[in-house]
């Protein structure tokens, strides 16, 4: 269950700065 939340956060976080850099 953590790790699962941990990946969760991680790809949101990923999408996120991505969407930053674009």
């Amino acid at each position: 269950m953590g790790m699962n939340l941990t990946v969760q956060l991680h790809r949101r976080a990923v999408q996120k700065f991505k969407f930053d850099i674009y």
